[in-house]
C-alpha cells in the first residue's frame, strides 16, 4: 500500500529513545492513514543499527544510514528516499500524542500549500531539570500565544521535533541547509516561507517530548543559536533577524540585559558568571527555590546566545552596535514576525 505520509526520524546515539518512538508508533498504526518510518542513522555508534535490524513494526520501516554528517543531511537523505507526497518530521526523543499523523494529514488535505507545526510537550508529571522546563516553558508560551490568535505562526517556531509539508515542497526549497549543525530547521522554514506556503499551528497535532539534556549540551545551544542567527543575517532577506533578537532582548527582564552586556567580549567575566549561575541551576535546591533555578536559565541562554553572535560577526565586546530595528529591517520583515514583535 502507497503511505500517505514520510515519517522522516534522523538519529544518533539514542537507541533507547528511538525503540520508544516507533514502538509507540506501531502501536497506533492501525488507526492511522498509511504511513512509512525512514529512520536516518547519522553515524551512530550505541547499537542503534543492530537494534533496528531486530525490531518488526506493522508499518514499513526503512533504514538508511550515514556517515556522522548532523541532522540536515540526515533529514535530506530522508526526503530523497520517501515515497510519500506528505512528510512528518519528527525527532527520536518524542511520542506520538493520539490523533498526531491524522491532524497534520488533514491540515494538508485543506490546503496544499500548509506548513504545519505540531506542539512538543513534557508527558504528564515528567520531573526535569531546571534548564528543560524553562525550554518548555518558553514553548508553551509560544504555543498559548499562537492558539489564543495573538499572533499567527510563522517560520520562527517551525521545529522539526513535530512538522510536516509536502514533499514538493521541501525539493522545491532544496531541502535543508546541511553547513547548519542548529537551526537547520528554521533556516528551512524561511525559505519555504519565501515561496509563499502558509503556516499553521494544530495544538491537537502534539507528541510527548522528553529531550533530557544534560545541562553542558544544553548550554551549548544558544552560543549555536547566535552563530547561526548571525550566519542567516548575512543574506539580504535576512537581515532583519538580528534586529528582531535586539527588540526581544530590550523587552526582557533587567538581568537578563545587564548580565550579557557586563560578560561578553570577556572571557573570565562569562566563565564566572556561567560557574556561578551554572553552580546554582544545576544544585539539587527545594521545591520553593525551583522557580529560582528556572528563572536564571534566562540570563545564562542570553550570555551565551550574545556571545555566539559577537564571536560570529568579530564585534568584541559589543555585539549590539548598530542593531536597531530601522524601517529598511521592518520593510522585509515577514508580516506575521512583525504582529509577533508588537506583542514583545
Amino acid at each position: 500500500m502507497q503511505p500517505l505520509v514520510s515519517i522522516v526520524v534522523p538519529t544518533f546515539n539514542r537507541r533507547e529513545r528511538l525503540k520508544r518512538l516507533l514502538l509507540a508508533l506501531d502501536a497506533a498504526s492501525d488507526q492511522t492513514p498509511p504511513f512509512e518510518v525512514l529512520v536516518v542513522v547519522d553515524g551512530a555508534t550505541d547499537g542503534t543499527l543492530e537494534m533496528l535490524s531486530n525490531l518488526s513494526t506493522t508499518f514499513p520501516l526503512r533504514v538508511l544510514e550515514q556517515p556522522n554528517q548532523g541532522p540536515a543531511a540526515a533529514r535530506n537523505l530522508g526526503i530523497a528516499n520517501a515515497r510519500a507526497d506528505l512528510l512528518l518530521f519528527l525527532d527520536d526523543d518524542v511520542i506520538p500524542v493520539e490523533g498526531l499523523i491524522e491532524r497534520h494529514v488533514r491540515r494538508h488535505h485543506d490546503d496544499n500549500q500548509a506548513v504545519v507545526i505540531g506542539p512538543m510537550v513534557p508527558p504528564p508529571g515528567l520531573r526535569m531539570a531546571p534548564w528543560v522546563r524553562w525550554e518548555s516553558d518558553r514553548l508553551d508560551r509560544q504555543y498559548v500565544a499562537m492558539q489564543a490568535g495573538h499572533w499567527a505562526p510563522t517560520a520562527r517556531q517551525f521545529y522539526t521535533g513535530n512538522a510536516s509539508v509536502r514533499r514538493e515542497h521541501a525539493l522545491a526549497a532544496e531541502g535543508f541547509n546541511e553547513r547548519f549543525t542548529r537551526a537547520e530547521d528554521v533556516e528551512f522554514a524561511y525559505r519555504l516561507a519565501d515561496r509563499g506556503l502558509n503556516f499553521y499551528f494544530d495544538i491537537a497535532a502534539a507528541v510527548w517530548h522528553d529531550p533530557g539534556r544534560p545541562f553542558a549540551a544544553w548550554l551549548r545551544v544558544p552560543y549555536e543559536y547566535g552563530r547561526y542567527d548571525v550566519i542567516m543575517a548575512r543574506e539580504p532577506r535576512r537581515q532583519w533577524l538580528l534586529d528582531v533578537a535586539l527588540h526581544e532582548w530590550q523587552g526582557r527582564h533587567l538581568l537578563n540585559r545587564l548580565l550579557p552586556r557586563f560578560c561578553v567580549g570577556y572571557k573570565w567575566r562569562t566563565r564566572f558568571a556561567i560557574a556561578a549561575l551554572g553552580l546554582v541551576v544545576r544544585c539539587p535546591l527545594p521545591a520553593a527555590l525551583s522557580r529560582l533555578q528556572i528563572a536564571l536559565c534566562s540570563p545564562l541562554f542570553a550570555i551565551q546566545y550574545w556571545q555566539g553572535v559577537a564571536d560570529t560577526a568579530g564585534t568584541g565586546a559589543n555585539p549590539w552596535r548598530g542593531l536597531r530595528l530601522h524601517r529598511a529591517a521592518r520593510s522585509s520583515m515577514p508580516h506575521a514576525v512583525a504582529d509577533e514583535l508588537s506583542l514583545v
